[in-house]
């Protein structure tokens, strides 16, 4: 056998997917908050591991939008700006609604099943005003119709955001009170994809995505309307 250049996977690759899944969950659940410093020798002294794993860990977070790196000071947890979310939900939209799309021609009883189930579920939760269990239930939704989509590059683009999109729902008003719109919403994308209509379920989808874009740009004006009121103010004294 002709040996090749290729070399074992170390077990190091192993314990930097586990600290950058640890990392990752801390800044999604708060407990690493934005503006956050990602200090590699303080974070491998508290896990316990080289700084090595660290630092790979750090810069997949920066890959993925969850970090961002100051030349000379280091890198730190992202702080989410409406503006910085607009180009990304201008994307997600279309993609959103090509899952959706995709996913409606997909007549595979397993998995209407458990569209079926996954909705129970979210209304469950819904109802007993169960936010945390909502917000999982709603990227477990998105995520379903992308893994039956049978498109790699889809689920890889939609992935490769979905990060920076859970941190938005938990730190911007994304969600209308409990999440009986949110949830509204995905009912319909749901009908639409058991009845196997592929262009309602897609249409469903984008407004779905471009609700929430707009709730981002009404954020914007009403800051900037603040902003200018402040200034007015301030000009007056």
């Amino acid at each position: 056998m002709t040996p090749t250049p290729l070399t074992p996977l170390a077990h190091q690759e192993r314990i930097t997917d586990s600290v950058f899944h640890k990392l990752r969950s801390a800044i999604l659940n708060g407990d690493l908050p934005p503006g956050a410093k990602l200090s590699v020798p303080v974070l491998a002294q508290e896990l316990n591991v080289s700084r090595s794993p660290v630092r790979e860990a750090v810069q997949r977070l920066t890959a993925e939008r969850l970090a961002y790196e100051q030349p000379r000071r280091g890198c730190y947890v992202v702080e989410l700006d409406a503006d910085d979310l607009i180009p990304i939900y201008d994307v997600r939209e279309v993609l959103e609604g090509l899952a959706a799309r995709r996913a409606a021609e997909v007549r595979d009883p397993a998995f209407l099943e458990r569209l079926k189930a996954l909705m129970a579920d979210h209304r469950e939760a819904v109802e007993v005003g169960d936010l945390e269990r909502h917000v999982a239930l709603d990227v477990a939704f998105h995520e379903l119709l992308r893994e039956v989509a049978g498109n790699q590059l889809l689920c890889e683009v939609l992935d490769s955001i979905r990060g920076i999109v859970q941190l938005a729902i938990r730190t911007l008003s994304l969600r209308t009170g409990p999440g009986h719109l949110p949830l509204s919403e995905h009912e319909k994308i749901a009908a639409a994809i058991v009845a196997g209509d592929a262009e309602a379920a897609e249409a469903a989808a984008r407004h779905h995505i471009a609700r929430m874009r707009k709730t981002l740009r009404e954020q914007i004006s009403s800051r900037a309307a603040v902003g200018a009121a402040s200034g007015e103010a301030a000009s007056t004294r």
